[in-house]
């Protein structure tokens, strides 16, 4: 099934009739635009328009495509709509993603926001199109309160050396499947500090990555890229994932004998080898 991103604009309750063509295409365009920011791969994809609906609410859906076919566009779409997904809960708890913080993107946060305080009376982002899934609301109290939020501690967004949130993603091992806190959850090694760390896993994924993972992953340590909302300690260090996604990596074993280059000392042992590479004497 191809990726798409429905987004749902309504007018506001007060005034119904004052929703603006300007101000719903904007928003929409604005949070296609956000969905890509971070993701170093958004060049090789676009959302090309699936379907609108002019009535209210407006409504656009938009679906993943490349040009290219070489491109495994559900891949790159999936990841995109994983951090998209995450960035927006976070704002929405207050903690803007460091992604966010500066530049357009800062300025695309702000206008949604104000737009959804006037001029639009509620945001539906839909990114799981199953039966029962539940899309992310925006309203306009919600857009206020995200707003002083994210103004209230500025410091908080960016100080190196105290506690904070932010998008990533971590290479490391399963080592374990539970609950954290009551939430679904996974925990894994990290490759390069050791450290085992919970990944809370959101309720609108566990059903699918339950489908995917099977206890013999946990078991032989399967290799895993978790992406999400990070949470950073005071001293640095990763003690928690918020809004896990999963990527399963496949390893397999290579044989010495295929990359083992018997002619690579031109006959010489080792020791004269490297006695000739530090002289330059080399042919």
């Amino acid at each position: 099934m191809s990726e798409k991103i429905k987004i749902v604009i309504e007018a506001p309750e007060a005034h119904p009739e004052y929703l603006t063509i300007r101000d719903a295409m904007e928003q929409v365009l604005d949070y296609f635009q956000l969905a890509s920011i971070g993701d170093p791969n958004s060049q090789n994809i676009v959302w090309k328009l699936v379907s609108v609906s002019m009535k209210s609410p407006f409504t656009v859906t938009g679906e993943a495509m490349s040009l290219d076919p070489a491109i495994n566009t559900d891949v790159i779409a999936r990841r995109q709509k994983d951090r998209f997904r995450t960035g927006i809960k976070s704002l929405l708890d207050g903690v803007t993603p460091h992604d966010w913080t500066s530049g357009e993107a800062n300025k695309i946060v702000e206008r949604v926001l104000k737009r959804n305080k006037n001029g639009i009376g509620k945001t539906k982002l839909f990114m799981d199109f199953k039966r029962k899934s539940v899309p992310i609301e925006i309203t306009p109290q919600l857009a206020d309160f995200v707003i002083i939020e994210i103004h209230k501690l500025p410091s908080r967004l960016f100080a190196e050396d105290s506690a904070h949130k932010e998008l990533g993603s971590v290479d490391g091992y399963l080592v374990a499947a539970g609950s954290d806190h009551g939430k679904p959850a996974i925990r894994i090694q990290d490759r390069l500090t050791k450290r085992e760390i919970w990944c809370r896993v959101p309720e609108e994924t566990r059903d699918s990555i339950s489908k995917v993972m099977q206890l013999d992953d946990v078991w032989k340590h399967r290799r895993v890229i978790v992406s999400g909302l990070i949470q950073y300690e005071k001293d640095g260090d990763l003690s928690r994932i918020y809004e896990a996604s999963i990527e399963f990596l496949d390893t397999r074993e290579i044989s010495l004998d295929k990359i083992r280059d018997k002619g690579f000392t031109q006959g010489m042992s080792p020791s004269e080898y490297l006695d000739k590479l530090r002289e330059g004497n080399l042919e």
